[in-house]
């Protein structure tokens, strides 16, 4: 049972709104079957652009301060800055310990930078190591432990020792000895 070409176009006129529908159907199955093979490409380039987009959000989000905490951060370098030593500056760094002790009313028994500072860090700063003796009594010891923790550089102690003043006839003098270190640039 063989169709021909008049019967199948008698068949079109009679039923034009059919015909199109099933080839636009079959058109729309088509498409459907070849594209499906891109859908997970497609839905991995959705996700990367997807949060590329919430990545650029959060990015103007955030830079909405990014002036003021550069100034902030600036601000704070600064300060840093100004309370480092010298790692070859010995004459000022040693010079730091005296006015600290002339401050307190203690005096100053023995003080030398110990060795040169390790190559500096990736911040660029380096430990600068002192030796430190002060003698006084106790109050103005204390006093002198106080300006040197709230003082002009920063500094950590790495060990200290107490002991009484040999031959003191009012034994109230102690000897306070420091391994310390200032924060510094090289």
């Amino acid at each position: 049972m063989a169709i021909t070409n008049e019967q199948l176009f008698a068949f079109i006129r009679k039923n034009p709104i059919g015909v199109g529908c099933g080839v636009i159907s079959l058109a729309i199955v088509g498409a459907m079957y070849f594209r499906s093979g891109n859908l997970p490409a497609v839905e991995l380039e959705l996700e990367q652009l997807t949060n590329e987009g919430a990545r650029l959000s959060d990015n103007v989000k955030n830079s909405a301060l990014l002036k003021e905490q550069l100034e902030e951060l600036t601000a704070a370098n600064a300060a840093i800055d100004g309370r480092l030593v010298s790692a070859r500056g010995r004459f000022d760094n040693q010079r730091y310990f005296t006015t600290l002790a002339e401050a307190s009313g203690a005096a100053i028994v023995s003080q030398s930078q110990t060795a040169e500072p390790k190559n500096a860090s990736k911040g660029g700063f380096v430990n600068v190591p002192f030796n430190v003796a002060v003698q006084g009594t106790y109050p103005q010891v204390m006093d002198f432990l106080r300006r040197l923790e709230y003082g002009e550089h920063f500094a950590r102690v790495n060990y200290s020792s107490v002991s009484k003043v040999p031959n003191d006839t009012a034994r109230d003098n102690v000897i306070v000895t420091l391994n310390l270190e200032l924060l510094g640039r090289p």
